[in-house]
């Protein structure tokens, strides 16, 4: 008898034994990351992205340091320069009204023996003629047709409206920068700096290779001042100034790696987004991608980035770039920018 009690009590030990071993674990929040639970931050597997979409609200500008003015805000704004030209011409202005006004007088004048600025934008019935066809070619049924359409509007503003018959010459445009630069606006001189560059005589090698301009030391002491600027978009110039890429010189991380241009420029539009530089769905970049490419559901330029634009490597860069910013920002100087005497890898096997 107590034999036949223990082996009934052993099967059902056995058999709890067993539901509990099939019992399912907890449902994880999302079941395209189940596999990365044990995993720790930053050493997720790659199909990780696969759990990755963009917000359903637009994401607010965090809190900065800086904050645009309204007459920066309206300039960056790009909705229509008129009132602004009409403004800043009558002057007073402040260094960076100057800069500001050389930039609108650079966008929409005709200037002699320059590409005609002020015709650079389509005409209106070109533009409707483009907007009718991409209607046409957008089903009705298609979920993104209200925002291409709208991001089309968007991106054809035209900024130079009203300024059609506006003339200027290069002297007048230099004049205001060197007069802004002069009373110490580094946008300024970041754009006299673009003008030596553009200057320099163009050199080829016996195969027909163009060299790349050299830079002096005074002038990427003022790129790497503008990399530490409190003010976002000072930054955001002095990353255009590096565009041209250097013959004797490349700017670098910390760690001896030439610094990817294209993620620094983005990391410098998140920055200067913080401040009130416009970031939202009819940003250029944003709607652009929306329009051709049927990417509309980011609301924002951070968005944008890290979900449509960025792979996940190129977005722990920017990461890298957009905090060495924000400290120099905070600091007045940053050590993670410097300039090498090498050229970078790519201009180097062009040389």
């Amino acid at each position: 008898m107590r034999v036949a009690i223990g082996v009934v009590v052993a099967v059902v030990v056995l058999v709890i034994v067993t539901l509990l071993a099939r019992k399912e674990p907890p449902a994880t929040p999302n079941a395209a990351m189940a596999p990365q639970v044990a995993l720790s931050r930053g050493s997720l597997a790659p199909d990780a992205v696969l759990a990755i979409a963009p917000r359903s609200t637009p994401l607010a500008p965090a809190p900065g340091r800086y904050a645009l003015s309204p007459t920066q805000r309206e300039f960056y704004a790009r909705n229509n320069f008129a009132p602004l030209y009409e403004r800043l011409s009558k002057g007073p202005r402040t260094p960076e009204e100057s800069w500001m006004l050389a930039r609108i007088l650079e966008h929409c004048a005709m200037i002699p023996d320059e590409r005609p600025r002020g015709q650079a934008h389509p005409i209106k019935p070109v533009v409707e003629e483009r907007r009718a066809k991409l209607a046409g070619a957008l089903m009705a049924g298609d979920p993104d047709r209200s925002k291409r359409l709208a991001a089309f509007d968007a991106m054809m503003r035209d900024p130079c409206e009203g300024l059609s018959q506006l003339k200027s010459t290069r002297e007048e445009i230099n004049q205001l920068d060197r007069d802004a630069a002069a009373a110490g606006d580094v946008k300024a001189r970041l754009a006299l700096l673009r003008q030596d560059l553009r200057a320099q005589p163009v050199e080829r090698s016996p195969d027909g290779t163009t060299f790349a301009p050299q830079v002096n030391d005074e002038q990427k002491a003022l790129i790497l001042q503008s990399l530490a600027s409190s003010d976002p978009t000072t930054a955001m110039e002095g990353v255009m100034s590096l565009a041209f890429t250097f013959r004797n010189a490349s700017l670098r991380d910390p760690d001896g790696r030439p610094i990817d241009l294209g993620v620094l420029r983005n990391a410098a539009t998140l920055v200067a987004c913080d401040s009130g530089y416009p970031c939202g769905a009819d940003a250029p970049q944003v709607a652009n991608a929306c329009v051709y490419s049927g990417r509309c559901d980011a609301l924002s330029m951070r968005d944008y980035l890290l979900y449509y634009a960025e792979s996940p490597h190129d977005s722990q860069v920017l990461a890298r770039y957009e905090n060495a910013l924000r400290e120099g920002a905070a600091t007045g100087q940053s050590s993670f920018f410097n300039f090498s005497p090498e050229p970078s890898p790519l201009t180097a096997m062009f040389q």
